[in-house]
């Protein structure tokens, strides 16, 4: 309620205004005005009580005049120090005057109003009257005139009777804004969590003749003219065609209302649907019967409308929209006898939205400003809003034959900016040699350096030249060569950069599968794939481990164009799906890690990604072509918290945010680490401030890319102090377009899709020439043709030339560096014999991770069964959380099992049928588990006590699921620590992925008797509760 606003808020919902005043004033005169004033209307006598939260208005009987006289010729200040006198509600009066007498002949009037009491028409009716009481004071024959009769009507009166007529109007707004949402703005800073009201403006100057000549095509107004250019400009910005903007209505057509002072004002929604197939002309004219649609309905107060719709609130914004527009006729002339008077100007300070288009028709041109919140938008973007409107209406008035979508509101100096920014400055790398071929150089030079450090042994250059040269003699002897695939499934041992080396010097290329992936997974995956041979170990190939074959250097096969390595992605369809890079596009990338990293940072890097994800393309070979080691670890990089010394080597860690994130908490980051490589997953600046607080990160690069464009397509510098993190300018060689859905380059600082070009966009998807056709695209910019990967990401270009990640443009979400098809997931699910439909969203885990949450429908126990190959088998199964947690382990990688199951009646759907996201159920963890049984032995109770801390649960029970209660293989690693710490056994992380209920876990754990004596677990400092982190 206004009573509570905090005193920003409080200065956003003023109305001020300020004259000039030449000529002889008679202060007292104006005094005995302002009193008569205060009689004549009982809100200036009005302040508010809160009782039992009810607001009432109580009206004094004696009216105070809220006048301060001040002598200055800086009357400039004194305007200032007035737009930040805030108004006690609770006490009033609610209007202030200030009359500032600057020489004998030269006065300012100063006044300000809350709008609980006022609106703009209220002021200019105020203004007009005080003339006119001042008038009649000088007239009257007596020093204390007799006050004038009270308004025939008061303000409490027209508030009644707006609140009686309210709800006549809200079935038409209910159909009217059924499926509306403001436009999602593109800003330059975070939007904070709670909405702020600081505010500056632009300068705006529209093209009256642009105006009145596209008004008149379309038998409308210059009010409508704007609006639909605004709506078009939002449209532009956001992506967003389905436009909702507000606009106040006078809400005076009734005489009875003309007079009164008080908020008699509806502002309303106005909300533009505009098909982007439809030309200028066609929308305008749309746009001019949506106006007229709700002229008709006008007669509803703001609040109620938001009351009867209750609309999902947003501390950070205001309900229903975030763009108002304010078009004012000429402003009135103001005549106090004896007097010249003319506006002064009034500096703008709050803003009670994101922007606000303030305009008014003057001197026969029409000009205003363009409001901002400076919290969110620099004044150089405001800018840009204000020439894009204008070009915008020029282009209702002489182009109303072009097409929406294709409107391009980018100026010729922005698309030479466009074009600079797009495309990297430096070339992709020429060499003409294979991957192999980096690595052999490297041999050559330094045959007696660390190549690989393993928890099995070390290899040297030379060493590794060798048992790749062997497997790969091995391999062609099977028949393999260029055009082959083989299947690399090896555990974490030094053989596995063997086998992905000597697989490349054999001519073919490899299928890096991940042997902890479900069985079905990585039966999918190779059959899909076509391997001639698949490589569990090495002595899979004949005769390798008795030294049968030739270490001499295989001649080389094939060239840039043959296949490097084919990496799985997830899929929509239920399957993932093969993204197939070529040498050529992987000596790109490595070309450029050669020169942006130096020597010393790639001589120990970090190799913890699953070779399944294509972050260990970059860990494994960006410093073997250099000459660096290449550091591996035996499972994930949270092996540092159970073996720190094993990595005191490493220089670079290459990996995603969630994982660094618990690396510090549990202060187990490499001791030698001065390069951090982040991507994956949105990196936040409060874990940037904690990397560059530890006392050996010297740099924290933020990289993006997808598998498509092989590894790594942005990359950023960071800084501390950055608002928002970027994903920086284009790699060697790339080129990056923020396209709108017509493929044309959007304005700076909109929001559009992120396609990329160059020497990183790979061949396409193993065996789906229809899905490579729809993903990859010519390239319209490129002088000499190629191709261009649409990502489905959503970026926009900063004022700094770098680019923020805003999130994905369709079914697409992250967790834990891995790209999700959510419709994969679902699909998984469908198969159970006991789900009817689902839906999987993406939500906010503990530290700010990212989950999966499952809704589910049960399907009709009537209904046939399916034909899948496993519905047989839980058909009969109950809907419990186990058995679903359980089906979907048996086909889905852990990142990509859902954390809670919800099961509903039924799905909330929108009018059009389709399922409403917005308004499904919070997860409910106690509502999604099994029934609680308390943990009875000590191992229980042990394991209980360490899932309570980690998973940050309020409580644990013995049949409890570790990944139903949201662990992940993160936290697993945390867990299994632990144990190992409490019981004295070395806890394998696997353990917890094959006993992942806690009684079924405990039952692995040793007597407790035989536990180390240790008063308490070690606890872990969390970097949640961190002060500034985020």
């Amino acid at each position: 309620m206004l009573c509570r606003l905090d005193e920003q808020a409080n200065l956003a919902y003023h109305i001020r205004g300020a004259v000039h005043i030449e000529g002889t004033l008679d202060a007292d005169a104006f005094h005995t005005a302002l009193r008569h004033l205060a009689h004549r209307h009982e809100v200036l006598r009005m302040s508010l009580r809160e009782v039992a939260d009810h607001v009432s208005q109580v009206v004094a009987p004696d009216p105070e005049v809220p006048l301060t006289r001040i002598t200055t010729p800086d009357w400039e200040s004194v305007i200032e120090a007035e737009n930040q006198r805030a108004f006690d509600l609770t006490t009033g009066p609610l209007w202030h005057v200030t009359l500032v007498r600057v020489a004998p002949e030269h006065h300012v009037l100063v006044m300000s109003l809350h709008h609980v009491i006022a609106d703009g028409w209220s002021l200019d009716l105020l203004l007009r009257e005080i003339a006119v009481h001042y008038g009649s004071v000088l007239q009257s024959p007596t020093t204390e005139p007799a006050p004038p009769p009270p308004a025939a009507f008061q303000y409490a009166e027209i508030a009644h009777w707006q609140r009686e007529t309210a709800h006549t109007e809200l079935d038409f707004w209910r159909t009217y804004l059924a499926g509306a949402s403001a436009p999602d703005l593109p800003t330059d800073r975070p939007r904070p969590p709670k909405q702020t009201y600081h505010g500056a403006a632009v300068p705006l100057a529209l093209p009256h003749e642009a105006l009145t000549t596209a008004a008149r095509a379309a038998g409308t107004t210059a009010f409508t003219v704007l609006a639909t250019a605004l709506s078009v400009v939002l449209a532009k910005l956001t992506g967003q065609y389905d436009v909702t903007i507000g606009t106040p209505a006078a809400g005076r057509d009734n005489p009875s209302t003309a007079d009164v002072v008080g908020y008699v004002v509806d502002t309303l929604p106005l909300r533009l649907r505009m098909n982007p197939g439809h030309t200028l002309a066609e929308t305008l004219r749309e746009a001019r019967d949506a106006v007229n649609a709700i002229r008709g309905h006008q007669r509803i107060p703001l609040e109620e409308l938001i009351r009867a719709l209750r609309p999902q609130r947003d501390r950070s914004r205001s309900p229903l929209f975030q763009v108002l527009l304010a078009v004012n006729g000429t402003p009135p002339q103001y005549h106090f006898p004896g007097l010249r008077m003319h506006p002064a100007p009034m500096p703008i300070g709050t803003t009670p939205y994101d922007l606000v288009v303030q305009a008014e028709e003057r001197d026969g041109r029409i000009t205003g400003h363009l409001v901002f919140n400076t919290d969110l938008f620099e004044t150089s973007t405001a800018q840009l809003i204000v020439d894009r409107l204008t070009e915008t209406v020029s282009a209702l008035a002489e182009r109303s034959g072009v097409v929406l979508g294709e409107l391009s509101v980018v100026s010729g100096g922005e698309w030479g900016r466009w074009r600079e920014l797009s495309v990297s400055r430096v070339p992709a790398s020429s060499s003409p040699v294979s991957v192999c071929g980096l690595v052999e150089a490297q041999v050559d030079r330094v045959p007696g350096a660390v190549a690989v450090r393993a928890v099995d042994g070390v290899l040297t250059f030379g060493e590794l030249e060798v048992r790749a040269n062997r497997l790969a003699w091995g391999l062609r002897g099977l028949g393999v060569g260029p055009g082959d695939l083989v299947g690399v499934c090896l555990p974490r041992t030094a053989d596995l950069v063997v086998a992905l080396l000597g697989v490349l010097k054999s001519g073919a290329g490899f299928v890096p599968v991940d042997p902890g992936y479900p069985a079905e997974r990585v039966a999918f995956m190779l059959e899909d794939s076509g391997v001639s041979v698949v490589l569990r170990s090495l002595d899979d190939v004949p005769g390798f481990a008795g030294g049968a074959f030739s270490s001499s250097r295989p001649p080389v096969l094939g060239g840039g164009d043959d296949v490097a390595y084919v990496i799985y992605t997830s899929g929509s369809t239920g399957r993932p799906k093969g993204v197939v890079i070529e040498h050529r596009q992987v000596v790109a990338m490595l070309g450029w890690a050669g020169r942006v990293f130096s020597a010393g940072e790639l001589s120990g890097t970090l190799a913890g990604t699953s070779v399944s994800f294509d972050l260990s393309v970059f860990e494994i070979f960006a410093p073997l072509s250099v000459g660096g080691s290449v550091v591996l670890s035996p499972g994930s990089v949270l092996d540092l918290l159970v073996n720190p010394s094993f990595y005191e080597g490493v220089t670079l860690v290459n990996t995603v945010p969630s994982v660094v994130r618990e690396l510090l908490a549990a202060d187990a980051f490499p001791s030698g680490a001065r390069t951090v490589n982040l991507a994956g997953e949105a990196l936040s600046p409060g874990l940037v401030r904690d990397l560059y607080a530890h006392p050996v990160v010297e740099v924290v690069n933020n990289l993006y890319g997808p598998s498509e464009d092989t590894t790594y397509s942005t990359h950023a510098v960071t800084c501390v102090g950055d608002e928002r993190t970027p994903i920086g300018v284009p790699v060697d060689g790339t080129s990056a377009y923020v396209l709108d859905g017509g493929l044309r380059p959007v304005p700076l600082g909109a929001v559009g899709e992120l396609y990329l070009s160059g020497a990183g966009v790979t061949r396409g998807y193993l065996g789906r020439a229809a899905l490579t056709a729809e993903r990859f695209l010519p390239d319209p910019f490129a002088s000499g043709g190629g191709r261009m990967y649409r990502t489905g990401d959503l970026v926009r270009w900063r004022s700094d030339g770098q680019l923020d990640y805003l999130g994905r443009a369709d079914g697409q979400v992250k967790v834990r560096g891995h790209r999700i098809e959510l419709g994969e997931v679902e699909e998984v699910l469908r198969r159970h014999g006991r789900v009817g439909e689902v839906v999987v969203v993406a939500g906010e885990g503990a530290a700010g991770t990212t989950r999966l949450i499952a809704y589910i429908v049960a399907a009709d126990t009537d209904t046939d069964a399916k034909t899948d190959a496993d519905a047989d088998a839980d058909a009969e199964s109950t809907l419990d959380v186990a058995v679903l947690g359980a089906h979907a382990r048996r086909w889905l990688p852990d990142f990509m099992v859902p954390s809670v199951f919800m099961t509903l009646d039924e799905f909330p759907l929108l009018p059009n049928g389709k399922i409403d996201r917005s308004a499904l159920p919070a997860p409910d963890s106690e509502a999604a588990r099994a029934v609680f049984r308390d943990p009875q032995s000590e191992a229980e109770k042990l394991i209980a006590g360490i899932w309570q801390e980690l998973l940050d649960v309020p409580r644990v029970g013995a049949d409890d699921d570790f990944f139903t209660l949201g662990g992940h293989s993160i936290l697993a690693s945390r867990v299994t620590s632990r144990l190992a710490t409490r019981t004295g056994m070395d806890v394998p992380l696997n353990l917890l992925f094959e006993y992942p209920v806690l009684a079924d876990l405990a039952t692995q754990l040793p007597d407790p008797a035989t536990w180390p004596a240790q008063a308490a677990i070690p606890r872990v400092r969390r970097v949640l509760g961190r002060a500034g982190s985020s």
